[in-house]
């Protein structure tokens, strides 16, 4: 079965505006729940922990979203586009908050936005980008797509914002410590 990134057709898949901060995450399944937005499932902490940090409201259910997000030159994008696996997986890859645990598994085929992600860089003189994974999930194939990205610029890893992580003050802290320099 083949499973292309939820926000895939849409014009801000790719950020298409002048980018200071790009944020990667790992993958939106097409099947998944619904969003807006990059890290935009409701029980998702990203948007509030960068509303924090860049003191201004960030929230993808917002009209002012795009121009709030424009203005302070915040972009994202997943490390991965789509994914293919066997029938069998379809309740464990696209259950209830799959988990980047069972995405990395050696049967399930990703397909990556790292040239994407490369000339987005390039294209931005981008020095550094933000990786919204501590890195503790990730398999071999996942580090060897980053270290393509470290050739050419830092990659900071980021406390998950996701709802599996308890310590939200921890994650602030990181966020506001490794963001803003």
């Amino acid at each position: 079965m083949r499973n292309n990134h939820q926000l895939k057709n849409n014009i801000f898949y790719l950020p298409n505006w002048g980018v200071d901060y790009l944020f990667i995450g790992t993958f939106n399944p097409s099947g998944g729940e619904k969003v807006p937005y990059y890290y935009g499932r409701k029980k998702n902490r990203f948007w509030k922990l960068l509303s924090e940090v860049f003191k201004i409201e960030l929230d993808p259910n917002d009209r002012l979203f795009f121009e709030n997000l424009k203005s302070l030159k915040v972009g994202c994008i997943d490390l991965i586009d789509s994914i293919s696996y066997p029938e069998e997986y379809e309740d464990r890859v696209l259950g209830k908050g799959y988990s980047d645990n069972v995405l990395f598994l050696s049967n399930v085929k990703k397909d990556y936005n790292t040239e994407n992600i490369l000339d987005i860089i390039s294209n931005h003189k981008l020095r550094k980008v933000f990786f919204t994974n501590s890195g503790g999930s990730l398999r071999k194939e996942q580090k060897l797509e980053l270290e393509k990205i470290q050739r050419i610029c830092d990659v900071v890893y980021l406390c998950s914002p996701s709802p599996v992580n308890p310590n939200r003050d921890k994650c602030l802290n990181d966020y506001k410590q490794k963001i803003i320099l």
